[in-house]
């Protein structure tokens, strides 16, 4: 948020206050409808862009302004108009989400990431599982990323050439996306990474630069830099997973555990990123294999199913330093 650059314009973003997703069909917004007109008369309003769903964002409006906090007090508003007509259909239920997590770690279903000796057949009831047997449930919720730098993209548009600058963890997709919907070819957008002010995975993904863009295009020649606020950026992540996961363990006479078995369900991770920053299998193939990754087919099949197995949602429960015989 620290970049300046001559007659430049900022941009606040207000998203419709459901959080749109496009994995589990439940409320998922497809347009917002805002009267815009009270908006505008606001002192220093120099225009309401509307942003169209982009790279898994929720629909909604960007407040343009010569000054950054013009911009940010007029989104608050925005955003409570939207509010005043929230869904109240199809929305996510954490009860009920926690309900259908708990039914599934205890189910039979599953895909098995790593399997050493014979953990279950050790732990069933008669076995003997060493002289203690322990076992414990743990849930962790959904949670935010919250970065210290909340989400923001400065675009410059002249002359059929796109430069931004934006603290992002991937590069070479966000120039591909920003061409996509700049209309423009890579070869035309350049890409300046500046610090991340947190990332933490947050910034991996890309709805924030294709907003930015959409901006863009309407205050061209002017540069434009998009910002969020604390509330959009905590209220429209794309949160950690929430996940439930037991753990039964039997232990030695000396205390050490002879048989681990760790059970976990949640969303997969990679599969939904993926989807988001590239939504068309094909394109998706493409974009891997020109980034070196040679599975890439693979990979791009997973998109195929938001919760396909994703071992990057099971790390550290098979990758252990223990020494445990049974796993």
């Amino acid at each position: 948020q620290d970049v300046r650059l001559p007659d430049m314009v900022y941009a606040a973003v207000c998203h419709h206050p459901v959080r749109s997703d496009a994995h589990t069909g439940d409320a998922r917004i497809e347009r917002i409808d805002l009267d815009a007109s009270q908006i505008r008369q606001q002192p220093g309003v120099l225009d309401v862009v509307p942003l169209p769903a982009v790279a898994g964002s929720t629909p909604g409006c960007a407040v343009v302004s010569a000054r950054a906090w013009t911009a940010l007090r007029a989104a608050a508003l925005a955003s409570q108009k939207l509010l005043s007509g929230e869904a109240t259909s199809g929305l996510a239920n954490s009860a009920a989400i926690d309900a259908q997590l708990e039914q599934a770690v205890q189910g039979d279903e599953g895909f098995v990431f790593h399997e050493r000796g014979q953990a279950l057949a050790a732990l069933a009831p008669g076995a003997s599982a060493g002289s203690r047997r322990l076992e414990a449930v743990y849930q962790a919720p959904y949670l935010a990323h919250a970065p210290m730098e909340p989400m923001n993209c400065t675009v410059r548009i002249q002359q059929g050439k796109l430069e931004m600058w934006v603290p992002t963890q991937v590069p070479g997709l966000a120039r591909q996306l920003a061409a996509r919907v700049a209309g423009l070819s890579e070869s035309d957008v350049t890409v300046h990474v500046t610090y991340l002010g947190g990332g933490f995975g947050r910034r991996l993904d890309l709805d924030f630069v294709g907003q930015a863009v959409q901006v863009a295009l309407k205050t061209s020649p002017r540069p434009v830099q998009l910002l969020w606020s604390r509330e959009e950026d905590m209220t429209h992540d794309f949160y950690r997973p929430a996940g439930v996961a037991v753990l039964q363990a039997g232990l030695g006479a000396d205390g050490r555990p002879v048989a681990l078995a760790i059970t976990n369900a949640g969303d997969a991770l990679v599969p939904r990123w993926l989807s988001r920053i590239v939504p068309r299998v094909s394109g998706l193939i493409d974009v891997l294999t020109r980034n070196g990754f040679p599975d890439g087919r693979a990979l791009g099949a997973l998109t195929a199913s938001g919760d396909a197995p994703d071992k990057t949602a099971a790390e550290g429960l098979f990758d252990l330093p223990y020494a445990v015989p049974a796993l």
